[in-house]
């Protein structure tokens, strides 16, 4: 499948993470941790599940 990136950085106090969307079910950079996965539909809007629903995005997330 085709992938799509969404980069997010977000600082605090606490560190600063990185947030990707895609449609790959692993990543080259073992760093990042899956956090849940969603599918958007123009009928029922959003639907989103942990990591292992059969929903075509994932939401990955790395901590630096």
């Amino acid at each position: 499948p085709v992938s799509q990136w969404y980069d997010l950085s977000i600082s605090s106090s606490g560190g600063t993470f990185t947030m990707n969307i895609t449609t790959n079910t692993t990543l080259d950079d073992l760093d990042y941790t899956c956090i849940g996965r969603f599918d958007i539909d123009d009928v029922y809007g959003t639907h989103f599940g942990d990591c292992y629903s059969p929903y075509s995005y994932i939401v990955w997330v790395k901590l630096e």
